[in-house]
């Protein structure tokens, strides 16, 4: 892959002052489809409250994390979209067939963002990951605050582009597990600057169509650690787990052993059996979570899933939730941690206190 191509005339160079002094941010963190950010005539006093905090109010990946819309689907099958040339484009290579200078057939820009670390992925789906496809190709411009500079640029699709004869860097889909084979958009944006992102769609044969473009950061709770959405069913695997990862949280020993609770031994047995055997955990996608009912598993990091209240032929004390890193998960078994984000983990056909169980990310 070749390096990020950067435009080198003057009018297309912004500095870091330059940037933050702005005046022109507009104040929104969701992306708009298909418009533009607000107009130079926004109120100043709103537009530098802003600037002030960008870096809080809309930084990829911490508290502008989740799905945000950025293009909306559009195709002009096979007729030729209107003459809207990008004169400063050109093909990288000549090809029969092909319109040497691209033609713009759907674009939109976002509001300001900020960027400091973590995978900001591409989608063609608001609820689930799915690829992101065009015809001919997408073009990703990073803006300074303004919109008005060019601070890094990339290309998605099979046809090279050029701008000013310097060579666009062309994006590739890179395979993520649990989630498919998607484009991570992280390596060309600007870090710690406030910036637009503007995507063009282009054709140069004359069939223009693209898919609905999604950014999709990775919510972060500290440096490389991700936010992890969690989701907890008592009763099978939960409806949303289609575009979800799920595991399932078991306890073989509850199949022979339930303890003294007056019940005869077989429906006793039936029970716990029926109680432990539908419970899955489901995470946003796949963070590698294991489950083991068998001690710490080697080379994880285990976090221990106990019950104290249970009997110890029930054999809670060796069960754990492990991760391939340190997710900064915590277990309760007596009610939420304080300042952590909580999932609650309950089995109403367990007794044994299976009411106020939370696993738990500290994001602090």
């Amino acid at each position: 892959m070749m390096p990020p191509s950067m435009p080198t005339s003057p009018r297309h160079i912004a500095s870091p002052a330059a940037l933050i002094s702005s005046k022109k941010a507009c104040a929104s963190v969701a992306l708009v489809a298909l418009s533009a950010c607000a107009s130079p005539a926004a109120d100043e006093a709103t537009a530098a409250a802003t600037e002030s905090d960008l870096t809080a109010a809309c930084d990829l990946g911490t508290t502008c994390a989740g799905t945000l819309p950025l293009l909306a689907a559009r195709s002009f099958g096979y007729a030729r979209p209107p003459a809207d040339l990008v004169a400063d484009l050109e093909l990288g290579d000549r090809r029969p067939g092909l319109d040497r200078t691209p033609r713009r057939f759907a674009q939109a820009t976002s509001a300001v963002l900020t960027y400091s670390e973590g995978p900001v992925l591409l989608s063609s789906d608001a609820d689930a990951f799915a690829p992101i496809w065009a015809d001919d190709v997408l073009l990703f411009e990073m803006l300074d605050a303004t919109g008005a500079n060019v601070l890094a640029q990339a290309t998605f699709g099979g046809i090279a582009l050029r701008r000013r004869g310097v060579a666009i860097q062309q994006l590739t889909p890179q395979e993520r597990p649990g989630v498919g084979s998607l484009v991570d958009l992280a390596s060309v944006l600007p870090r710690r600057l406030p910036f637009r992102l503007r995507v063009t769609a282009l054709d140069v044969a004359g069939r223009a169509e693209t898919t609905a473009v999604y950014l999709r950061p990775e919510s972060l709770v500290g440096p490389g650690v991700p936010a992890i959405d969690f989701t907890w069913s008592w009763n099978g695997r939960p409806r949303t787990s289609a575009s979800h990862h799920c595991i399932q949280i078991q306890e073989p020993a509850y199949a022979t052993t339930w303890g003294t609770t007056g019940e005869p031994a077989d429906a006793r047995t039936r029970r716990i059996r029926d109680a432990w055997s539908d419970n899955h955990l489901c995470t946003n996608r796949d963070f590698g979570l294991r489950w083991s009912f068998a001690g710490p598993i080697a080379g994880m990091v285990c976090t221990n899933i106990d019950e104290p209240a249970a009997p110890a032929e029930h054999t809670w004390a060796d069960n754990y939730l492990c991760a391939p890193r340190d997710y900064r998960l915590v277990w309760s078994s007596a009610g939420a941690h304080p300042g952590h984000a909580c999932t609650r983990i309950f089995e109403p056909d367990d007794p044994f206190t299976w009411n106020d169980n939370y696993l738990c990310q500290d994001r602090r």
